[in-house]
């Protein structure tokens, strides 16, 4: 079993104070989305610093997967709500232990 799982899907704008998110947007598809302006107030739905961060996230996990010992079925799993604003950076939302 893998050490790291990492889902990431869709897009939200990246103005504040428009709510457009398209969700079923797949990870595969973010380079289809970069620099694309938002349909609704015409922001950026995926700067090239995010979608960098993006890559970096999925690396990252690759890694840990090919280098950290197995999960054991015994210890927790750690789930977050990850949200990005356009810079790079990223904001935790939430983050909380499954049962």
């Amino acid at each position: 079993m893998n050490s790291a799982i990492l889902t990431i899907s869709g897009i939200k704008c990246d103005n504040p104070e428009c709510n457009y998110r398209h969700d079923e947007v797949a990870l595969n598809e973010y380079g289809e989305w970069l620099d694309r302006p938002c349909p609704d107030c015409g922001e950026n739905l995926l700067t090239e610093a995010d979608y960098n961060t993006v890559k970096i996230m999925v690396a990252m996990t690759q890694v840990a997967n090919e280098t950290a010992p197995a999960n054991n079925v015994d210890e927790p799993i750690v789930e977050a709500t990850l949200d990005m604003n356009g810079s790079g950076s990223i904001e935790v939302i939430d983050m909380k232990i499954k049962d």
